[in-house]
C-alpha cells in the first residue's frame, strides 16, 4: 500500500515537473511582460507628476547641454517686468499689459524650444550611424553597453555622432553612478527626451535594460537599424521638397522691416528719430513691434517643425 502510494506520487511529482518544464518558457516570458507594463505605468505617472522646474530643467538641458533652468526663469522674468513697466509707462490697458508681458516673458523659453527643435532634427539625422556605431562597438566590447558607449564617447567624433556622442558620455556617468537596479533602467531617458524620436525611444529602453538586467539587446538593435534604413529614403525625399520654406521665412520679416523703414525715410521724407519714437514711444507702435517678434519668433519654431521632421519611422 505505501509503496503504490509513493509510486503515485512521484509519478504526479514527474507529470509536475514536464508541465512546468513545457510551461517554463512562457511563463517567463509572461513575467517579463507584467514586469515590464509596471514600468511603463510608472514612468507615465512619473511623467504626468513632473514639476513645472523639472519639466524646464529638461528642456534648458536638452536645448544647452545644461541641467539648470534657474537663468531661464530670471531672463524671462525680467522679460516680463520689462514689458509691464513699458506697457504702464504707455498707459495701455490691463489685458493689453498682460498680453505684452506674456509674450515677453515666453521668448525664451521659445527659443529654447526652437533650439530644442534644431538640436533633435540633428540629433535624429545621426541615428543609422548611432546604431551602427553602438552596435559595432557593443559587440566588440562583448555585449557590455558601458563598454560600447564608452568606445563611442572616446570616438572623438568619428561618423559624425556630434549630438549622439554627447549624449552618450551622459549616459554613461548616470550608469556609473546609478544606486539601484531602477535607476539603470532610467539612465537613458534624457537621451529618449533630446532626440524625441521613436527609435531613440526603443535604443533608450534597450540601453536600459542592458544595463539593469545584462540582456543582450543585438536584436533589439539590428531591429532600429533596419526600420531607419528603410526611413532613410523617405527622409531623403522630405528634405529636397522643403529646402527652401525655411530660408524665405528666416530672411523675409527682418528685410520687409527694413525696406519699410528705408522707403519711409527716402521717399516718404520721414526722420528716422521720429519712426523710431513712433515705434517704441507709443501704444500701438509698441504693441506692433512685440507682436512682430513674438509671431516671427513662434513662426521660425513652426517652420522648423514642418521644414526639418526629424528622421524617425
Amino acid at each position: 500500500m505505501k509503496t503504490a502510494l509513493l509510486l503515485s506520487m512521484l509519478l504526479y511529482l514527474c507529470f509536475e515537473a514536464g508541465i512546468c518544464l513545457l510551461v517554463s518558457d512562457s511563463m517567463r516570458l509572461m513575467g517579463k511582460l507584467l514586469r515590464s507594463r509596471k514600468r511603463l505605468k510608472k514612468r507615465l505617472e512619473k511623467k504626468h507628476v513632473l514639476g513645472i522646474t523639472e519639466r524646464a530643467d529638461r528642456l534648458v538641458k536638452g536645448a544647452m547641454g545644461k541641467e539648470k533652468g534657474g537663468k531661464w526663469f530670471l531672463i524671462s522674468a525680467v522679460l516680463f517686468t520689462l514689458a509691464a513697466f513699458l506697457a504702464l509707462r504707455m498707459y495701455m490697458g490691463p489685458l493689453c499689459v498682460a498680453a505684452l508681458s506674456l509674450m515677453a516673458g515666453s521668448m525664451p523659453f521659445l527659443f529654447l524650444k526652437l533650439r530644442l527643435s534644431q538640436r533633435r532634427n540633428e540629433a535624429s539625422a545621426e541615428g543609422e550611424a548611432f546604431i551602427a556605431e553602438l552596435l559595432t562597438d557593443y559587440r566588440l566590447a562583448g555585449c557590455k553597453v558601458d563598454g560600447g558607449l564608452e568606445m563611442i564617447a572616446c570616438s572623438d567624433g568619428r561618423r559624425g555622432l556630434k549630438h549622439c556622442r554627447r549624449l552618450s558620455e551622459d549616459i554613461l556617468s548616470k550608469i556609473r553612478e546609478a544606486g539601484n537596479a531602477q535607476e539603470l533602467r532610467d539612465c537613458a531617458e534624457d537621451f529618449a527626451y533630446a532626440v524625441g524620436t521613436k527609435w531613440a525611444q526603443m535604443t533608450a529602453f534597450s540601453i536600459g535594460i542592458a544595463a539593469a538586467e545584462g540582456t543582450d539587446i543585438t536584436a533589439s538593435l539590428s531591429d532600429v537599424m533596419m526600420q531607419l534604413r528603410e526611413a532613410r529614403s523617405l527622409a531623403e525625399q522630405r528634405r529636397r521638397l522643403n529646402g527652401e520654406a525655411g530660408r524665405i521665412v528666416l530672411l523675409m520679416v527682418p528685410v520687409s522691416y527694413l525696406v519699410t523703414l528705408f522707403f519711409s525715410t527716402s521717399l516718404l521724407g520721414v526722420r528716422t528719430t521720429a519712426i523710431l519714437e513712433n515705434q517704441f514711444h507709443t501704444q500701438s507702435g509698441l504693441v506692433l513691434f512685440f507682436a512682430i517678434v513674438f509671431l516671427f519668433i513662434a513662426n521660425l519654431l513652426i517652420m522648423s517643425l514642418l521644414r526639418h521632421v526629424q528622421f524617425d519611422y
